[in-house]
């Protein structure tokens, strides 16, 4: 699924990586349920990486195709750049 088949605006100059905060702003989930769907494995979740101790980031692409997945299930097209996932 490349960025042109995606229901949602999406970034072409983007990291391919995500901070947490991205990830809060972008699928409009707070921290404790985005960890709450990360021990979900059933929930198809992107599981972060670290990169240090302290860091983690997700796959930009990852998170774009689960936040997808999400719009497509429920039938909604966004188109304010944003998943706005449940």
């Amino acid at each position: 699924m490349g960025a042109s088949e995606l229901p949602f605006k999406v970034e072409e100059e983007a990291s391919p990586f995500m901070k947490m905060a991205e990830v809060i702003k972008f699928t409009s989930l707070g921290k404790t349920r985005i960890y709450e769907l990360i021990k979900d494995k059933e929930s198809g979740f992107p599981q972060p990486f670290h990169i240090s101790v302290h860091a983690v980031r997700f796959s930009r692409e990852a998170i774009y195709r689960w936040c997808a997945q999400k719009i497509q299930n429920t039938g909604t097209n966004q188109q304010t750049g944003e998943c706005h996932a449940q």
